[in-house]
């Protein structure tokens, strides 16, 4: 993790002066000054002297692009794999499941009383007799 360093904001004249401790070294030449609103901090980074951001995208995607690369670099990987075809819920889009079918199988299910039970969302089905005359 980066050192975090106290520096003295002052104002001299209609310039706005930073003073850091001797510790902190910033190259001589511009910076550029960006306030992330979110959280108010500001920072400052050196600008390259050919007019480039150090640690922009643009420097970053600058070096992908110089550097050379392997093609057998993760060549082998799962995630290049093709998909497999498989069959799921073949058994059940065959017919149709009725309501009391449905929750004789969401009955058969274990699931822990305990399992996010401060969620009311995730509680599991109540079959109830809406649409049938009393």
């Amino acid at each position: 993790m980066a050192a975090t360093h106290i520096a003295t904001v002052s104002e001299e004249g209609v310039d706005t002066v930073i003073r850091f401790s001797g510790k902190v070294r910033l190259p001589q030449g511009p910076v550029s000054v960006r306030e992330i609103e979110a959280t108010g901090e500001i920072v400052l980074a050196p600008i390259a002297p050919t007019g480039e951001q150090t640690g922009s995208w643009a420097a970053f995607l600058d070096h992908l692009a110089r550097t050379p690369r392997d093609p057998e670099f993760m060549k082998e990987r799962p995630m290049n794999r093709p998909p497999v075809d498989r069959k799921l819920f073949a058994d059940v889009s065959a017919k149709r499941m009725s309501w009391d079918e449905f929750f004789d199988l969401v009955g058969t299910l274990d699931v822990p009383e305990e399992y996010m039970a401060e969620r009311p969302m995730n509680r599991l089905p109540v079959e109830r007799t809406i649409f049938e005359d009393d």
